[in-house]
Parts: structure tokens; C-alpha cells; sequence
């Protein structure tokens, strides 16, 4: 069975009224991720933020489904796996570059989101092409500590990210 990732990104066709409905949860979503991050930032030792990033997050990828957003989807996905990532991590290095990914993270969705509220495409990866570079340097870290189900899910979000033009 083909996890969601695997299938083709494709371009967000949205009617205008499934554009305005789906940017104001995803805003409102995102203003709650963010506060959460902010948290995880300023003390990266404490991981209790990441639980509920991970929750906030699952929550944004099943409504990003409703609506086909594959690509943000994958974003939400990839966001998930850091964080379960990085509360199993003992490295203070690490968790403080995970914090900085996963506030990339959120800052790419952000812009995403307002790339769909003013109907464009969302399709192209090259303006991220800088952080898909640093999730491959954050993948390779993870893999050298704990090469496990979550890495290679994580590592195939990533290969996935880099096809993309």
C-alpha cells in the first residue's frame, strides 16, 4: 500500500470558495504551530512542546487531505517526523537543529498557505530548494544515530522533495 507520499505532487486546483474556507483553518492552524514552535525553540531540552506540535500538525495533514493538498501534506508529514525524531533524541546539537527545521518548517507552510489564499501554485519546489538542502543534512544526522522506520519515511519525503522543480 503507497503511503500518501509517494503519489505524483501535483497543482492545487481549489475552487474559490474551498480556498477561502481551507486558508482561514489553515492560518488559524498554523498561528497555533507557530506559538508551539516558539516554545520547542527557547528551550529545545523540553520536549512536551514537540507532543503537541506533532498533534497540531496531524491535524493540519488530515485537513490538507480533505482538500488533495498533497504537497502540504507532505510538509505536515515531514514536520511530524522531526519532531517524533527529535523527542527521541539525547543530543542537544540536534534537537537545536530540529528546532530551527521545523521552524522552516512552518514558515514554508505559511507561504504555502498564502500561495493557495492568492490562487497560485504551490507546485514548484525551487524557492525551498536551501531547506530541502538542510532536511537531507538533518536526515543523514538522524540516520547516523538511528537508522529506523520513521528515518527512511522521513528520508523518502525528502527524496520526493528533491524530484520537485
Amino acid at each position: 500500500m503507497p503511503f500518501f507520499f509517494e503519489v505524483e505532487l501535483s497543482e492545487v486546483n481549489l475552487s474559490d470558495e474551498d480556498r477561502a474556507e481551507y486558508s482561514e483553518h489553515a492560518e488559524r492552524m498554523l498561528e497555533e504551530i507557530s506559538a508551539i514552535i516558539e516554545s520547542y525553540e527557547s528551550d529545545s531540552g523540553n520536549i512536551k512542546p514537540l507532543k503537541a506540535f506533532h498533534k497540531a500538525m496531524d491535524r493540519m495533514l488530515m485537513q490538507s487531505k480533505l482538500y488533495d493538498l498533497d504537497l502540504i501534506a507532505s510538509f505536515c508529514e515531514l514536520g511530524k517526523l522531526v519532531a517524533d525524531k527529535a523527542s527521541k533524541s539525547i543530543s542537544p546539537t540536534l534537537n537545536e537543529v530540529a528546532a530551527g527545521v521545523l521552524a522552516d518548517t512552518v514558515d514554508v507552510l505559511i507561504q504555502m498557505v498564502q500561495s493557495i489564499k492568492n490562487g497560485e501554485d504551490i507546485s514548484s519546489m525551487k524557492e525551498f530548494e536551501s531547506f530541502i538542502g538542510r532536511l537531507r543534512i538533518l536526515v543523514n544526522k538522524f540516520k547516523a544515530l538511528n537508522a529506523d522506520n520513521d528515518v527512511d519515511q522521513l528520508d523518502a519525503i525528502v527524496t520526493d522533495l528533491e524530484k520537485k522543480d
